[in-house]
């Protein structure tokens, strides 16, 4: 199960925020970033070979089109 924290993560990345942009924000060290995106995407079972940008904007496609 995703932590708050790493649906934090997730919602930048699925806001396009780079890495540099979402450690401002969150006033955190771009490696605690890094840290928590790979954490979430470990936790999510996402093989290598799929970016977790490119997953999560699938999934959100996917319940948008089953709530529409």
């Amino acid at each position: 199960m995703l932590s708050d924290t790493d649906l934090r993560h997730c919602l930048f990345v699925l806001l396009e925020y780079s890495l540099k942009e979402t450690s401002r924000v969150l006033s955190i060290n771009i490696n605690t970033v890094k840290t928590s995106r790979y954490r979430a995407r470990k936790k999510i079972n996402i093989p290598k070979s799929i970016t977790l940008k490119k997953y999560l904007q699938n999934f959100n496609q996917n319940i948008n089109r089953n709530y529409a």
